[in-house]
């Protein structure tokens, strides 16, 4: 008879990591079937660009013959502090596994490019999903790392291809800037390419092995960082969840609301749009910071107001410019609990003391945690199902260990399914 003891605590935890498992394998399997069986209500497109309130934007590199310039490109990146994303097939992972661990190991986002770069329109969605997986297994194989974005070869896609992709749980992305250097152009041309088709929010495409990229890059990145651009991996340019794309292939976001439905804010969606980009940009004290200047009729705090303004729309800093001290604690209510209470008082709001990476919240990083509230996660009440601080579970014969508290999953899933 084996006996774990598991904390309350713990025992949480380790039923929502099987929860994790199992609805994201029925969600996988789901969308892989949809896919492949549905048809499109309107025209699907992959990420061509990305609608930003800031000026950021992603250099990628599609690698899958030769490995002539590797250590002279990731020169380059490194010398002027850029990190790009590098989409490789599978074929070329087999060829130049030490490449793929070294552009890696530089920091660079390691991408899906096919496994052996097929044209992949009108291609049978059984060998799009096998060639797929194989890339994919190669590049975990080296990496260790899942990829999450997928781009296709020769640029080519269909509605099919799109859904069998994002089914497996990939990103399609295209590009909106095209160096066009697989034609072999000079240095200046290039350039030029990028420098005039260039705007917040757009993916660069460049290949490696080709002499001319090398010669171009370092003016290129060069310009483009004079320009006031910002350079960042594919996957932190585009949203993951929220978003449309428009008929150009512009992913836009679609912001949630989290202020509470049928307040004074509904009728402000500039403000509504501002308090999400507050939510991913500020620590809790600064958003505690932004609620008691405002309570106290001294409007944002300088401090507050140069971390915000980059990335603010000017409609979204007129909103909050405009703020009542009703609607600061509204906002800060919903952002920091129901509470409202200070993180700055060492004292965390009510539901927030089991979550992950609370201390590097308070350092300024909130996209690091992760509340345990179950009305975040939107399951059902772990705490009451595991009450009481130690709870004895025997796998072999979980009743006879008095286990009767011991979450049944095919009741919580069937919850979840209810819950929507």
């Amino acid at each position: 008879m084996f006996v774990l003891t598991l904390s309350k605590k713990r025992a949480l935890r380790a039923t929502l990591v099987i929860l994790a498992v199992f609805i994201g394998a029925a969600v996988g399997i789901a969308a892989v079937f949809t896919s492949i069986n549905t048809g499109a209500a309107e025209t699907l497109l992959p990420i061509y660009s990305v609608d930003r309130p800031d000026n950021k934007i992603s250099l990628t590199f599609d690698c899958a013959w030769g490995n002539s310039n590797t250590d002279e490109l990731l020169a380059i990146l490194e010398e002027h502090g850029v990190y790009a994303t590098f989409f490789v097939t599978g074929e070329f992972v087999d060829k130049f596994p030490d490449d793929v661990r070294r552009i890696h190991a530089a920091g660079h986002e390691i991408a899906n490019h096919s496994d052996a770069h097929p044209r992949i329109r009108g291609m049978n969605l059984n060998r799009l999903i096998e060639d797929t997986r194989e890339a994919e297994r190669k590049i975990m194989l080296v990496t260790g790392e899942r990829p999450t974005l997928y781009r296709s070869p020769y640029g080519e896609y269909d509605e099919n291809s799109i859904k069998t992709i994002e089914g497996l749980g990939y990103k399609f992305i295209q590009w909106s800037v095209d160096s066009i250097d697989w034609q072999e152009p000079d240095p200046a041309t290039i350039i030029k390419r990028i420098m005039d088709k260039t705007v917040p929010g757009s993916i660069l495409l460049f290949h490696n092995d080709l002499e001319n990229t090398a010669q171009a890059l370092p003016e290129v990145l060069t310009r483009l960082r004079q320009a006031g651009f910002e350079f960042v991996r594919t996957g932190e340019l585009i949203y993951m969840e929220d978003y449309t794309i428009d008929h150009a292939g512009k992913q836009i976001r679609e912001v949630r609301t989290i202020i509470p439905a049928g307040g004074e804010l509904d009728a402000y969606p500039a403000l509504t749009e501002a308090v999400e980009i507050l939510l991913e940009r500020l620590s809790y004290e600064e958003i505690a910071a932004l609620r008691d200047g405002v309570a106290a009729g001294e409007g944002i705090p300088a401090a507050v107001a140069v971390r915000i303004t980059p990335h603010l729309s000017t409609a979204q800093l007129n909103a909050l410019s405009e703020l009542t001290a009703a609607q600061a604690e509204a906002i800060a209510a919903s952002i920091l609990g129901e509470t409202g209470t200070d993180p700055a008082t060492g004292t965390l709001p009510e539901g927030w003391a089991d979550m992950e990476g609370w201390d590097e919240a308070k350092d300024g990083h909130p996209e690091d945690a992760v509340p345990s509230r179950e009305e975040e996660l939107n399951i059902p009440n772990l705490d009451e199902l595991l009450e009481g601080g130690q709870t004895e579970h025997n796998f072999e014969n979980p009743a006879a260990a008095g286990d009767t508290e011991m979450p049944n999953l095919s009741e919580l899933l069937r919850e979840l399914e209810e819950k929507g």
